[in-house]
């Protein structure tokens, strides 16, 4: 076992160079692989489509969901049942637009911990590593990656009942059960 400092090991990975560098964890001793600096723009590239994609939906969310909300109840002191129906079909719309966005996230971390599993690194290699500044590499990545698969599988079940959970609800509204 070569110290720290003097482990460096050159491998291929496509046609770029990736230098071994083991990392001292705080108990086990973690391998990780250097994949790109920070100035590298496959590092940021992620980063800077999260914050284009999500801050305007928030935003959006943000600003149009007081005014719906305003616009509901000034429906609902006109016509009640209009409103009922309303706020229903937004609330359908919006649970189970989230259990999709949640289902494709759950499939998509599943492929990315099965492949972590099978190749034993943290990102898998590929475009699966866009954004990561190094990747564990070892058993550790391998116990990481079957975490990340029951993890997944207990996210898929939590959003379908959490899909479930708001069809109820909305059984017990259109029921009458939450009248005023």
């Amino acid at each position: 076992m070569a110290s720290y400092g003097a482990l460096i090991l050159l491998l291929l990975w496509g046609n770029k160079r990736v230098f071994l560098v083991p990392y001292k964890g705080k108990k086990h001793k973690t391998t990780t692989i250097k994949l790109r600096s920070p100035r590298d723009p496959a590092f940021w590239l992620p980063i800077t489509l999260s914050v284009v994609v999500l801050v305007p939906l928030v935003f959006g969310v943000y600003i149009f969901l007081p005014g719906w909300i305003k616009e509901l109840g000034i429906l609902a002191s006109s016509d009640p049942e209009a409103a009922r129906d309303e706020a229903i079909r937004r609330l359908r719309l919006s649970a189970w637009s989230f259990c999709i966005v949640m289902f494709v996230f759950c499939v998509y971390f599943f492929r990315y911990c099965q492949l972590g599993r099978r190749e034993g690194r943290l990102p898998p290699s590929g475009w699966w590593s866009l954004g990561a500044l190094r990747a564990i590499v070892g058993p550790k990545a391998r116990r990481m990656s079957e975490v990340g698969l029951v993890l997944s599988a207990v996210l898929l079940a939590a959003s379908i009942g959490f899909g479930f959970a708001v069809e109820h609800l909305v059984r017990l509204i259109e029921r009458g059960m939450f009248a005023t």
